[in-house]
């Protein structure tokens, strides 16, 4: 699994080789020498390589933009599939995490792995209207202390022995 690079590591009025890209952004040389390769741009043709830091940090930008997969408000990103898709049947429950906050799980119609998006309480609605969301609901008691069982009255009981 490789690790996400930190544009904001690189100064911009800098000139940067390839051992300074590699020790300032904790990545092998041959890991910036292959981004030659990808259209990482040098000053000169000249040895060592030189980059300006400029240039350097908007294609590590370049690279984690392209990278990036926007989800649709109905749409669940799947992790198996690599793409967001809408759930299965349409179908999604709710969990509720804070006051704010929730959790949509559902099911990939693909790959049927589950899949998961933290949404607002205040888009729920607008999701609701494509999207068919099992809300939780109060679960209800076994025992209702209000109203206590028959046989749970013990002076009574002593009594009649």
């Amino acid at each position: 699994m490789s690790k996400k690079i930190n544009p904001n590591c690189v100064k911009i009025h800098r000139n940067y080789s390839v051992e300074d890209i590699a020790n300032s952004l904790s990545v092998h040389k041959n890991t910036v020498r292959g981004w030659f390769k990808k259209g990482l741009d040098t000053i000169d043709n000249n040895k060592p390589a030189l980059v300006l830091g400029s240039v350097l940090k908007q294609f590590l930008k370049g690279r984690r933009m392209a990278n990036k997969r926007v989800c649709k408000l109905h749409e669940i990103y799947c992790m198996k599939c690599r793409k967001p898709r809408i759930p299965a049947e349409n179908m999604a429950d709710f969990k509720l995490i804070n006051q704010n906050k929730g959790c949509l799980i559902a099911l990939c119609p693909v790959c049927h792995s589950v899949m998961n998006k933290f949404v607002s309480l205040g888009k729920i609605r607008l999701i609701m209207d494509k999207l068919d969301v099992a809300l939780p609901q109060d679960q209800k008691r076994l025992f209702n202390p209000s109203n206590p069982l028959v046989n749970s009255n013990l002076k009574q009981r002593e009594k009649t022995l």
